[in-house]
């Protein structure tokens, strides 16, 4: 198995063509990364492996990880042939983790958690992920020339939970290239009743050329709520 930098692992993802939605796959053939083969293992205070067993992910593939929660926190790792892996990164036992795949037949991805260090994943659910509508996802920009001014896309949520729904907090996790827009703290709480629609504003500029990604998380009901966490990714060119 080789590491891999995030960066690299983008273009597997391919963000070069501005084209990052999941790909469809055969009936029947989808590609998928199993929780239940993945263990979490705490490394030190400051870092923790994830370890997935035979089938634990698409076979001979690019794997990208990132921990959803800090900044500088993202890799990937090329699966074995039996779809096997291991990789360290920075993070605590009870962070979310994001695994991402993408092969020939589809993409897989699912976020995962530890419980007690060694132990199986534990697959994290988005809120509300059966009636809470998220379109584009990922959120994508680009290509985007090099020192133009900030570009803004928006993130639609559509709730057709039955009942309202309360975002209570929206974030970045690096908050380098990209920038929050709205709903800002002075916005939310922000209930959004049955059947109505809201949008997430982002905003992309770079300092320099390059590809870019980040995590934009939304959380529901209360501090401590569900929440839905979307990846955002630009790039610059020169």
């Amino acid at each position: 198995m080789r590491s891999r930098s995030l960066i690299g692992a983008l273009g597997v993802l391919g963000l070069a063509g501005c084209d990052i939605s999941p790909q469809p796959a055969p009936p029947g053939n989808s590609p998928e990364i199993r929780a239940e083969a993945i263990t979490v293992t705490t490394v030190d205070s400051t870092s923790v492996e994830l370890r997935g067993t035979n089938g634990a992910a698409p076979k001979t593939t690019t794997l990208s990880l990132a921990n959803v929660e800090i900044g500088g926190a993202d890799g990937a790792i090329d699966t074995d042939a039996d779809g096997a892996f291991s990789i360290v990164l920075p993070g605590q036992l009870a962070d979310v983790f994001r695994l991402n795949a993408q092969t020939s037949q589809g993409s897989a991805e699912i976020d995962v958690s530890g419980t007690t260090s060694g132990a199986a994943a534990v697959e994290i659910a988005p809120a509300y992920k059966d009636c809470l509508a998220a379109d584009p996802v990922p959120l994508a920009f680009g290509p985007v020339a090099f020192g133009a001014p900030l570009e803004q896309r928006a993130i639609t949520l559509t709730n057709d939970c039955g009942a309202p729904l309360t975002i209570t907090a929206v974030s970045l996790r690096d908050g380098g290239e990209f920038v929050l827009l709205g709903p800002g703290p002075g916005q939310l709480p922000l209930v959004l009743p049955a059947t109505q629609q809201t949008s997430v504003d982002i905003g992309f500029k770079s300092l320099a050329p390059g590809i870019f990604g980040d995590f934009v998380r939304i959380r529901f009901d209360d501090a401590t709520g569900p929440r839905r966490i979307i990846a955002t990714r630009g790039e610059t060119a020169p």
